[in-house]
């Protein structure tokens, strides 16, 4: 993942100011102990000297697992899930995510990023869900 990252801005300096994960809702979280997009995020952060922001952003609502969901009901759950805590006006940031589906949580997400102010967010996942044919 860090050498498609590299390789992606190798022509055009990225300027990234932050990187988050995807938040987890905290019940989630300590259900499950680790947030997946964080410690997915840790390594790469490090080796690109980029600050990791992990507590930026909430998740507000303990959503249902979307794997059965479609692109509507995605959206629709997701709407208004995700709530910005510190200033994020003029920054460019890269969202980290573990597995993007149809991109409804990392668009939410960068929604929520772009509302608050952020001047640009890129997704940078783990692993991409063909998009059926």
């Amino acid at each position: 993942m860090l050498e498609a990252i590299q390789s992606h801005y190798a022509h055009s300096p990225a300027n990234i100011d932050l990187v988050i994960p995807v938040p987890l809702h905290r019940d989630r979280l300590r259900q499950r102990g680790f947030n997946q997009a964080n410690e997915i995020a840790k390594p790469i952060c490090k080796a690109l000297g980029l600050p990791l922001a992990f507590n930026l952003c909430e998740r507000r609502f303990d959503n249902p697992p979307q794997q059965q969901s479609g692109l509507a009901a995605r959206h629709q759950n997701l709407r208004g899930a995700f709530v910005v805590h510190k200033d994020v006006k003029g920054k460019y940031i890269a969202i980290v995510d573990d597995v993007v589906t149809t991109g409804a949580t990392a668009n939410a997400v960068a929604k929520s990023l772009l509302d608050a102010g952020a001047a640009r967010c890129d997704i940078w996942c783990f692993s991409r869900t063909p998009r059926k044919q």
